[in-house]
């Protein structure tokens, strides 16, 4: 933790390796254009297009994985739902996902694939927002099924197209080194999901919990106090079970125990509605990103997730 902050430092040494290597790649194209001797191979990330295509995809991959990964940490502790059938509420994604992709793998399109990838990010957006919506107003895991259904089929239109528009200026020769670069990147993408957004996604609800708590007291806490709880807060909700975290919270004072529930409830929707809305953003930033793609390919490629 930072203890100025009372926030993980993984995210910022994630952030600071990114732009290191963002940094050195810039290096050592600025060399190669030079005649100078390069240190890396670029390869492939010397193909703007590709590029492009793996930054949009690995963004894409962070925002499926946060979505997923926040769903299960939400889910059991305000729906009141055990992990298989929380499984079972968040089974819709993936099988709209699937179903779309069955339809459309094979399928030369009648649109532009750039269109399709583009109508895919909007249904995803679309669904993120319906998913704001429905969290802000649960009352069953039904009420999260409609949100749930157009995210999967916008991932699925999404997933179809953008292997293809990725690779679409590389040569035959490159295929091989496309395809093992932009795996791992997925699994980075996939990574960066459940660390950064699982850990925003805690981190606001224990500071909610722990400013629901100390309001509720009507009492003055030293900031020290309130930021060495709000770290303690984010330790227990990582590592500590249902029963023990229960057994935690039945040592706070007699005259809050009744509202605890609420208080609990109401950090945990606030917290996933802010993390919904920076999961939006990067959507929409995927979308613009889009633009930069060309429109149609010469040759489907098989997706890669």
């Amino acid at each position: 933790m930072l203890a100025p902050f009372g926030i993980s430092i993984v995210p910022i040494l994630i952030a600071s390796g990114l732009i290191c290597l963002g940094l050195l790649i810039f290096w050592e194209r600025q060399r190669s254009h030079r005649g100078m001797v390069s240190l890396l191979r670029l390869g492939v990330f010397s193909r703007r297009v590709y590029t492009i295509g793996l930054v949009i995809g690995t963004l894409h991959t962070m925002i499926n994985a946060g979505v997923q990964f926040n769903l299960f940490q939400f889910i059991p502790p305000v729906v009141g739902l055990n992990s298989f059938r929380t499984a079972l509420t968040v089974m819709p994604l993936t099988i709209a996902q699937l179903i779309v992709l069955v339809l459309l793998v094979k399928r030369r399109p009648q649109f532009p694939p750039r269109s399709l990838l583009q109508l895919g990010l909007v249904a995803k957006s679309v669904g993120i927002a319906m998913l704001f919506a429905a969290i802000g107003n649960i009352t069953s895991p039904l009420s999260l099924m409609p949100s749930l259904v157009v995210m999967g089929i916008g991932t699925g239109l999404f997933v179809t197209y953008i292997t293809s528009l990725a690779f679409s200026d590389t040569v035959e020769e490159e295929k091989a080194e496309a395809r093992g670069v932009y795996r791992p990147f997925q699994n980075l993408g996939a990574s960066l999901g459940r660390g950064i957004l699982g850990t925003l996604l805690v981190s606001l609800a224990s500071l909610r919990i722990v400013d629901g708590i100390i309001a509720e007291l009507g009492q003055s806490v030293a900031p020290e106090v309130r930021r060495n709880a709000i770290r303690s807060l984010q330790v227990a909700i990582q590592t500590l079970r249902r029963d023990e975290r229960r057994t935690l919270f039945a040592d706070l004072p007699e005259r809050i125990q009744p509202t605890l529930t609420t208080i609990f409830q109401t950090s945990a929707i606030d917290a996933m509605q802010n993390t919904l809305l920076i999961i939006l953003a990067l959507c929409l930033l995927c979308l613009g990103l889009s633009f930069l793609l060309p429109k149609t390919v010469k040759k489907l490629e098989a997706p890669i997730e």
